[in-house]
């Protein structure tokens, strides 16, 4: 491999695979977590959210708020 193809391929995104994802939700499901939503990184993590990790900004939580 060349200079140029090993940069490329380093740099080349590694996102999860759908059955990866899978098994964070299914594992957060099983510990008794609530999903809020799932976010893949590039580099292949997964982060399972819970219904409230996304809600940083006061305005977004008045507006959630029951």
């Amino acid at each position: 491999m060349n200079a140029q193809a090993e940069i490329q391929h380093e740099l080349k995104a590694k996102y999860p695979t759908s059955a990866q994802i899978n098994r964070a939700m299914s594992a957060a499901k099983k510990g008794g977590m609530k999903i809020g939503g799932i976010e893949v990184k590039p580099d292949g993590s997964i982060l399972v959210l819970s219904p409230k990790s996304h809600l940083t900004d006061p305005a977004k939580e008045k507006f959630f708020e029951d």
